[in-house]
C-alpha cells in the first residue's frame, strides 16, 4: 500500500475512535443528568404526570359454607 493510503486509513480510524468517544460521553451525561425532555418549561425539566390511583385492596374471601 501507498504511503498516502495509510494515512488516510489511519485519520479515518482517528475519526471514528473521537466519535465513539463522544458518543461515550453524551450517554454518559444524559445517564448523570438526565435528559431535558421536551415541556416547554424554562427548567428544562418535563411536568410529572399525574400519580396513578392506588391498587384497590381484594375483597376478604368469604368463609366456606359447612357440608351438609
Amino acid at each position: 500500500m501507498s504511503e498516502l493510503t495509510l494515512t488516510v486509513l489511519r485519520l479515518g480510524f482517528l475519526v471514528l475512535l473521537w466519535v465513539f468517544v463522544l458518543s461515550v460521553v453524551a450517554v454518559l451525561r444524559r445517564d448523570l443528568f438526565g435528559s431535558r425532555g421536551t415541556g416547554g418549561e424554562r427548567g428544562g425539566r418535563a411536568p410529572r404526570r399525574p400519580a396513578a390511583e392506588p391498587a384497590r385492596a381484594p375483597e376478604p374471601a368469604r368463609a366456606p359454607e359447612p357440608a351438609r
